[in-house]
């Protein structure tokens, strides 16, 4: 399933033959949105509705991408996780650029790395 996110770009106003062009654009995303939520009782790859919704975000990321967004419903994520280097578990990888977005911001939404680290989704991360 492929969701379209309409995204307005707006640029300077400009006066282009008598008419007045307010910059206003509109982005047609086509990559898909994949979905995370820690009450999901049937999560199913590739995880793209709420009610398949992955229970961890490195499970979701891992199924999407390069361009996809990877949504994250509120909650402290503390399980999942992949090896990407040694021996050491990251919580959550994102090697394979993708867009991880936090449905209601770093108050609601919490990456537990370890004994020593975490981290708060805090609007668009990409990489």
């Amino acid at each position: 399933m492929r969701l379209r996110l309409p995204v307005l770009i707006w640029t300077a106003s400009a006066i282009v033959d008598g008419i007045v062009d307010m910059g206003a654009y509109e982005n047609q995303y086509a990559g898909a949105v994949h979905y995370v939520s820690l009450s999901s009782t049937n999560p199913v790859p590739p995880y793209t509705n709420w009610i398949t919704a992955a229970t961890n975000i490195q499970d979701a990321v891992g199924v999407a991408l390069a361009g996809d967004f990877v949504v994250a419903d509120a909650g402290v994520y503390k399980i999942g996780g992949t090896v990407i280097y040694g021996q050491e578990t990251n919580r959550v990888a994102l090697t394979n650029a993708v867009t991880l977005l936090s449905v209601y911001g770093p108050q609601l939404t919490t990456i537990v790395g370890g004994n020593r680290r975490a981290a708060f989704m805090s609007g668009v991360t990409r990489y």
